[in-house]
């Protein structure tokens, strides 16, 4: 069975990151909605754009 952190980073093609934390809540229109801190790895941080 496949975790929830490896689903994650193979729906979003970030196979370099680190994912903190992942927790299903709820937005202001009471929809449920997936939030994840999504961080490079340091070696890679040098490709990221933002970072």
């Amino acid at each position: 069975m496949t975790s929830a952190t490896t689903l994650f980073k193979e729906l979003l093609n970030v196979n370099d990151t680190i994912i903190d934390d992942i927790k299903v809540s709820k937005n202001h229109y009471d929809e449920k909605v997936l939030i994840a801190r999504i961080h490079p790895r340091k070696g890679q941080q040098w490709k990221c754009p933002i970072c």
